[in-house]
């Protein structure tokens, strides 16, 4: 356990079936007819620094455990979707069968390229191999065109135009470098989700969950249907006792998976992407977005339709994004302490995806 783990250890939130896992401790078993998912919340060096984030782990739309290390979540046999939020936003989803008796263990950390303000974490199978930054090759670059600065100085070459094009190829190699680890880590999420999904099987005709990647082809051959993808993002914002609330997610900032049915029929659907076979032709689409749990009797649900057009053998793509305000009060001065939630809006926004 490192200082950042200390500092902010695994902490269960009220009611949750968890088991506590050290890093340097062997597993704890479930109970009889029961499974564990263990998730580590990844902080050892050479990761990327995101702190002081902290993040929050839930198993089917439930927030169980928050902080940072690892934690066993104890649920029932079967498929389940794991989640890990940030303060502001979903970071990852990942969909995992567990049979009785067993420990599925996951890793959760940022790619070195993804480091900056759009900086997202990714769920894999444990234990997530590690992958270079790209500061490097700046910095690399930068301190090549200063080496060699002097070298020409010393050889007598004029400073001109073609000089400081010399001096600009190891930056620009850099820059290409660059380019080149992000579009890897790009990759990297979206062979992760494609594994997610290729463990949990294919055979749910309501609806496939992708994460990150795409529709595999397969889901249009022999048939005359098209398929409508749905990513659904959001974004919050938390206030207590009238200030930005800057503390981990918990009960209060977990906004439920919006509910979305197409011509009247539920689908399932979470945060990320999933997609569905539809028959050709037009359809209306609607999304119902809840406030968190604590205040669902007191606070009305927000709904958007739309109608969209799905071709044969075609993809369709919309996307929904979800911004959430969440407003609460406390009388304690502990940030940690229980706080009543006063106010819940919501702006929704449903637009055709490219």
């Amino acid at each position: 356990m490192n200082s950042w783990e200390k500092q902010w250890p695994p902490t269960p939130l009220p009611g949750a079936r968890v088991l506590p896992w050290l890093l340097d401790r062997p597993a704890p078993v479930p109970d009889a007819g029961t499974a564990g998912i263990a998730v580590r919340i990844r902080s050892r060096g050479g990761d990327v620094v995101q702190f002081p984030k902290r993040f929050t782990v839930g198993i089917d739309d439930r927030p169980l455990w928050w902080g940072l290390g690892r934690m066993i979540a104890v649920v029932e046999p079967g498929e389940h979707l794991v989640e890990v939020r940030g303060r502001l936003a979903v970071e990852s989803t990942r969909r995992v069968r567990v049979a009785a008796g067993e420990i599925v263990e996951l890793d959760f950390w940022t790619p070195a390229a993804s480091s900056g303000s759009n900086t997202r974490g990714v769920l894999v199978p444990a234990p997530g191999k590690r992958r270079p930054g790209t500061g490097r090759y700046l910095v690399w670059g930068w301190l090549a065109a200063i080496a060699l600065m002097p070298l020409l100085t010393l050889l007598g070459v004029p400073l001109n135009g073609f000089t400081l094009a010399l001096l600009a190829v190891p930056v620009v190699a850099a820059v290409l470098a660059i380019w080149w680890k992000r579009r890897g880590d790009r990759e990297y999420r979206v062979a992760a989700s494609a594994e997610a999904a290729a463990e949990a099987g294919r055979n749910d005709a309501a609806g496939w969950f992708l994460g990150d990647a795409e529709p595999p082809a397969h889901l249009l051959e022999g048939t005359a249907d098209g398929l409508l993808v749905v990513t659904g993002t959001h974004a919050l914002e938390r206030t207590r006792n009238g200030l930005r609330d800057r503390n981990h997610v918990d009960e209060n900032g977990w906004v439920p998976w919006p509910e979305l049915t197409v011509d009247g029929q539920q689908r399932p659907l979470s945060w990320q992407t999933w997609c569905y076979r539809l028959p050709p032709g037009e359809h209306d689409v609607t999304f119902t977005v809840r406030p968190p749990r604590p205040a669902a009797e007191r606070f009305a649900a927000e709904q958007v339709t739309r109608r969209v057009t799905v071709t044969a053998g075609r993809v369709t793509r919309l996307g929904l994004h979800v911004a959430a305000r969440v407003v609460t009060r406390s009388a304690y001065a502990n940030p940690e302490a229980y706080a009543e939630i006063t106010g819940f809006t919501v702006t929704t926004s449903c637009t055709a995806r490219s």
